[in-house]
Protein backbone atom coordinates (compact mmCIF):
# COMPACT_ATOMS: atom_id res chain seq x y z
CA UNK A 1 0.00 0.00 0.00
CA UNK A 2 1.04 3.43 -0.82
CA UNK A 3 -0.14 6.78 0.05
CA UNK A 4 0.06 9.49 -2.82
CA UNK A 5 1.52 12.22 -0.44
CA UNK A 6 5.04 12.95 0.14
CA UNK A 7 4.48 13.30 3.80
CA UNK A 8 3.84 10.38 6.02
CA UNK A 9 0.59 11.38 7.40
CA UNK A 10 -2.07 12.54 4.69
CA UNK A 11 -5.00 14.76 5.68
CA UNK A 12 -7.40 15.59 2.90
CA UNK A 13 -10.64 17.60 3.40
CA UNK A 14 -12.45 17.16 0.10
CA UNK A 15 -14.95 20.42 -0.36
CA UNK A 16 -18.97 20.21 0.18
CA UNK A 17 -21.78 21.02 -1.48
CA UNK A 18 -23.02 22.80 1.44
CA UNK A 19 -21.80 24.68 4.24
CA UNK A 20 -21.22 21.90 7.14
CA UNK A 21 -20.53 23.19 10.94
CA UNK A 22 -17.36 22.70 12.35
CA UNK A 23 -15.98 19.11 12.47
CA UNK A 24 -13.93 18.01 15.87
CA UNK A 25 -12.97 14.55 15.48
CA UNK A 26 -11.80 13.44 19.29
CA UNK A 27 -9.18 10.60 20.40
CA UNK A 28 -11.84 7.85 20.82
CA UNK A 29 -13.39 8.63 17.01
CA UNK A 30 -16.03 10.35 18.24
CA UNK A 31 -17.34 13.22 15.64
CA UNK A 32 -18.36 16.32 17.49
CA UNK A 33 -20.54 18.84 15.19
CA UNK A 34 -21.37 22.76 16.00
CA UNK A 35 -19.99 26.38 15.59
CA UNK A 36 -16.39 26.85 16.96
CA UNK A 37 -16.28 30.24 18.94
CA UNK A 38 -13.11 29.58 20.72
CA UNK A 39 -9.79 27.65 21.27
CA UNK A 40 -7.39 27.96 23.59
CA UNK A 41 -6.04 26.61 27.77
CA UNK A 42 -6.89 23.15 26.23
CA UNK A 43 -10.84 23.80 25.47
CA UNK A 44 -12.80 24.86 22.62
CA UNK A 45 -15.85 26.25 23.11
CA UNK A 46 -18.63 25.83 20.58
CA UNK A 47 -21.81 27.35 20.64
CA UNK A 48 -23.90 25.29 23.30
CA UNK A 49 -21.34 23.06 24.27
CA UNK A 50 -17.54 22.91 25.01
CA UNK A 51 -14.69 20.09 25.30
CA UNK A 52 -11.12 19.66 25.81
CA UNK A 53 -8.87 19.09 23.10
CA UNK A 54 -4.47 18.70 24.14
CA UNK A 55 -2.38 21.93 25.11
CA UNK A 56 -0.05 20.62 23.36
CA UNK A 57 1.20 21.68 19.57
CA UNK A 58 -0.89 20.83 16.78
CA UNK A 59 -0.14 20.70 13.09
CA UNK A 60 -2.45 23.58 11.20
CA UNK A 61 -2.97 22.96 7.58
CA UNK A 62 -4.49 25.50 5.44
CA UNK A 63 -6.67 25.07 2.05
CA UNK A 64 -3.84 26.54 0.47
CA UNK A 65 -1.76 23.70 1.18
CA UNK A 66 0.50 25.31 3.32
CA UNK A 67 1.06 24.02 6.89
CA UNK A 68 2.95 25.22 10.03
CA UNK A 69 3.13 23.68 13.57
CA UNK A 70 2.48 25.49 17.25
CA UNK A 71 0.36 26.16 19.96
CA UNK A 72 -2.78 27.24 18.59
CA UNK A 73 -5.80 30.13 19.67
CA UNK A 74 -9.07 30.59 17.80
CA UNK A 75 -11.50 33.54 18.31
CA UNK A 76 -12.78 36.08 16.35
CA UNK A 77 -12.96 33.76 13.00
CA UNK A 78 -9.22 33.84 13.38
CA UNK A 79 -6.73 30.99 14.05
CA UNK A 80 -3.32 32.09 15.72
CA UNK A 81 -0.70 29.58 15.87
CA UNK A 82 2.30 30.53 17.70
CA UNK A 83 5.62 28.15 17.19
CA UNK A 84 9.29 28.47 16.84
CA UNK A 85 9.09 30.54 13.63
CA UNK A 86 7.02 33.12 15.40
CA UNK A 87 3.30 33.88 15.43
CA UNK A 88 0.74 33.06 12.19
CA UNK A 89 -2.76 33.93 11.92
CA UNK A 90 -5.29 33.08 9.34
CA UNK A 91 -9.18 33.11 9.07
CA UNK A 92 -10.46 30.08 10.19
CA UNK A 93 -12.23 29.37 6.72
CA UNK A 94 -9.00 29.30 5.25
CA UNK A 95 -7.93 26.11 7.77
CA UNK A 96 -8.58 23.16 5.98
CA UNK A 97 -8.01 21.10 9.51
CA UNK A 98 -5.99 21.98 12.90
CA UNK A 99 -4.50 17.96 14.42
CA UNK A 100 -2.46 17.36 17.76
CA UNK A 101 -1.54 14.12 17.83
CA UNK A 102 0.05 11.51 15.34
CA UNK A 103 -2.31 9.23 13.36
CA UNK A 104 -0.25 6.84 11.91
CA UNK A 105 1.94 6.28 8.98
CA UNK A 106 -0.71 4.72 6.85
CA UNK A 107 -3.94 6.43 8.12
CA UNK A 108 -5.48 9.21 6.54
CA UNK A 109 -8.66 11.36 7.40
CA UNK A 110 -11.08 12.88 4.58
CA UNK A 111 -14.27 14.33 4.76
CA UNK A 112 -16.93 13.54 2.25
CA UNK A 113 -19.64 14.98 1.27
CA UNK A 114 -22.88 13.45 0.80
CA UNK A 115 -23.46 15.38 -2.61
CA UNK A 116 -20.09 14.80 -3.83
CA UNK A 117 -20.88 11.04 -5.55
CA UNK A 118 -17.70 8.82 -5.63
CA UNK A 119 -14.77 10.29 -3.92
CA UNK A 120 -11.09 9.09 -4.44
CA UNK A 121 -9.20 8.85 -1.71
CA UNK A 122 -5.95 8.47 -4.10
CA UNK A 123 -5.19 5.38 -1.61
CA UNK A 124 -3.82 2.50 -3.19
CA UNK A 125 -4.97 -0.29 -1.34
CA UNK A 126 -2.95 -3.77 -2.46
CA UNK A 127 -5.47 -7.20 -2.60
CA UNK A 128 -4.64 -8.78 0.81
CA UNK A 129 -4.27 -5.41 2.92
CA UNK A 130 -5.77 -4.66 6.51
CA UNK A 131 -7.96 -2.26 5.94
CA UNK A 132 -9.73 -0.22 8.81
CA UNK A 133 -12.51 2.25 8.17
CA UNK A 134 -13.97 4.50 11.31
CA UNK A 135 -16.84 7.34 10.10
CA UNK A 136 -19.02 10.02 12.10
CA UNK A 137 -20.84 12.67 11.09
CA UNK A 138 -23.97 13.37 9.52
CA UNK A 139 -26.14 14.34 6.17
CA UNK A 140 -29.26 15.21 6.00
CA UNK A 141 -31.26 14.14 2.84
CA UNK A 142 -35.08 15.45 1.71
CA UNK A 143 -36.24 12.01 4.15
CA UNK A 144 -34.27 13.02 7.23
CA UNK A 145 -31.20 13.21 8.47
CA UNK A 146 -28.17 10.42 9.27
CA UNK A 147 -25.23 9.29 10.65
CA UNK A 148 -22.83 6.85 8.07
CA UNK A 149 -25.30 3.96 9.57
CA UNK A 150 -27.90 5.19 7.50
CA UNK A 151 -31.36 5.75 7.45
CA UNK A 152 -33.88 2.72 8.86
CA UNK A 153 -34.77 1.47 5.12
CA UNK A 154 -33.19 0.28 1.97
CA UNK A 155 -32.09 2.26 -1.25
CA UNK A 156 -33.84 2.40 -4.10
CA UNK A 157 -33.22 0.78 -7.52
CA UNK A 158 -30.67 3.66 -8.18
CA UNK A 159 -29.13 4.09 -5.33
CA UNK A 160 -24.83 2.61 -5.15
CA UNK A 161 -25.87 -0.44 -2.80
CA UNK A 162 -29.60 -0.75 -3.74
CA UNK A 163 -29.71 -3.52 -0.58
CA UNK A 164 -27.93 -1.06 1.96
CA UNK A 165 -29.59 1.43 3.54
CA UNK A 166 -30.52 4.80 2.09
CA UNK A 167 -27.71 7.37 3.44
CA UNK A 168 -25.16 4.74 4.27
CA UNK A 169 -20.92 5.19 3.55
CA UNK A 170 -19.81 2.76 1.22
CA UNK A 171 -16.94 2.37 -0.54
CA UNK A 172 -15.29 0.48 -3.01
CA UNK A 173 -11.74 -0.35 -4.59
CA UNK A 174 -10.97 0.69 -8.15
CA UNK A 175 -13.10 2.94 -10.02
CA UNK A 176 -14.66 -0.01 -10.81
CA UNK A 177 -14.44 -2.12 -8.10
CA UNK A 178 -17.46 -3.91 -6.79
CA UNK A 179 -19.40 -1.38 -3.84
CA UNK A 180 -19.50 -2.49 -0.07
CA UNK A 181 -20.88 -1.06 2.68
CA UNK A 182 -18.93 0.49 5.68
CA UNK A 183 -21.19 2.62 7.91
CA UNK A 184 -19.53 3.85 11.14
CA UNK A 185 -16.84 0.98 11.46
CA UNK A 186 -15.60 -1.69 8.84
CA UNK A 187 -12.39 -3.86 9.28
CA UNK A 188 -11.38 -6.61 6.90
CA UNK A 189 -8.94 -7.61 3.84
CA UNK A 190 -9.22 -6.33 1.01
CA UNK A 191 -10.03 -8.60 -1.64
CA UNK A 192 -8.58 -6.73 -4.97
CA UNK A 193 -6.15 -3.91 -5.78
CA UNK A 194 -6.84 -0.24 -6.40
CA UNK A 195 -7.91 3.36 -5.19
CA UNK A 196 -10.36 3.26 -2.71
CA UNK A 197 -13.41 5.71 -3.16
CA UNK A 198 -15.84 6.37 -1.00
CA UNK A 199 -19.42 8.05 -0.99
CA UNK A 200 -22.87 7.80 0.54
CA UNK A 201 -25.68 5.59 -0.51
CA UNK A 202 -28.13 7.38 -2.76
CA UNK A 203 -29.29 8.02 -6.59
CA UNK A 204 -27.06 10.26 -8.39
CA UNK A 205 -30.02 12.75 -8.35
CA UNK A 206 -30.33 13.70 -4.78
CA UNK A 207 -29.57 16.54 -3.63
CA UNK A 208 -28.41 15.77 -0.16
CA UNK A 209 -26.33 18.28 2.33
CA UNK A 210 -23.64 17.45 5.15
CA UNK A 211 -20.61 15.46 5.21
CA UNK A 212 -19.28 12.28 6.76
CA UNK A 213 -15.84 12.48 8.55
CA UNK A 214 -13.60 9.25 7.68
CA UNK A 215 -10.81 7.53 9.05
CA UNK A 216 -8.58 5.21 6.88
CA UNK A 217 -5.77 3.05 7.93
CA UNK A 218 -4.36 0.54 5.78
CA UNK A 219 -2.07 -2.29 7.44
CA UNK A 220 -2.10 -1.59 11.07
CA UNK A 221 -4.42 -0.93 13.72
CA UNK A 222 -5.28 2.78 13.63
CA UNK A 223 -4.15 4.98 16.73
CA UNK A 224 -7.08 6.59 18.28
CA UNK A 225 -5.15 9.25 20.04
CA UNK A 226 -5.11 11.79 17.79
CA UNK A 227 -7.61 14.58 17.68
CA UNK A 228 -8.58 16.52 14.83
CA UNK A 229 -10.42 19.91 14.08
CA UNK A 230 -12.39 20.63 10.58
CA UNK A 231 -13.11 23.91 10.54
CA UNK A 232 -16.67 24.72 8.12
CA UNK A 233 -16.09 26.98 4.88
CA UNK A 234 -17.91 30.58 6.91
Amino acid sequence: MRLLAASAVVLAVISGCAKPMDRLVTGGGEVLLGRLETLGGGTAEFRGFSCPVPSSDARVVLRSGGSFTGTVTVSDGRLVCTGAGGEVSARLKDVSCVVWGATGAESALFDVPACAGWVNSHIIVERGAQVILLAGGAATFATGSSDPEGLERTGTSLSRIPEARDGSLVARIGEEGVPFTIGEEWSGTADASGELWLAVNLPETSTPAGSYTVSVTVGETPGRDAVVLFPARR
